[in-house]
């Protein structure tokens, strides 16, 4: 029987290549999404409230993909919130109801994880919903 088509070197090659270059997207667009996933977090979790004169500072531990389809992702990030004054001295807030002493070396430490979700347009992510734990 005599062999109609066979696999040259050239084929092998250019096989390899193809199967290269699909991963290499495959963690860049990983990547892209984790790095965007950080910076979104780190925007809703830091804040600042001038009128209180407190803060939020945010350490981003860990992002993970939950979920990753063609036109949708879901993000968790990973976070540790810390609360503390703007200023160097002590504040001291006053409502109608009470009064709130947070001395300059008071910060309170806290866990906190963020699902983000993103939606795709025309090779976009755009951030389209936030839920924080």
């Amino acid at each position: 029987m005599e062999k109609i088509f066979s696999f040259n070197k050239f084929f092998l090659f250019f096989c390899a290549v193809f199967i290269l270059e699909w991963i290499a997207l495959q963690v860049v667009g990983y990547m892209r999404l984790t790095s965007m996933a950080k910076v979104d977090g780190e925007r809703i979790l830091a804040w600042q409230w001038p009128y209180k004169q407190i803060r939020s500072v945010v350490e981003i531990h860990d992002t993970k993909i939950l979920k990753r389809d063609a036109n949708d992702a879901t993000v968790k990030v990973l976070a540790k919130q810390s609360i503390q004054p703007i200023t160097g001295g002590p504040i001291v807030t006053t409502t109608p109801d009470t009064v709130l002493l947070f001395p300059p070396q008071t910060k309170t430490n806290t866990q906190c994880t963020a699902t983000l979700t993103y939606y795709r347009t025309n090779s976009q992510w755009f951030l389209g919903k936030v839920e924080c734990q």
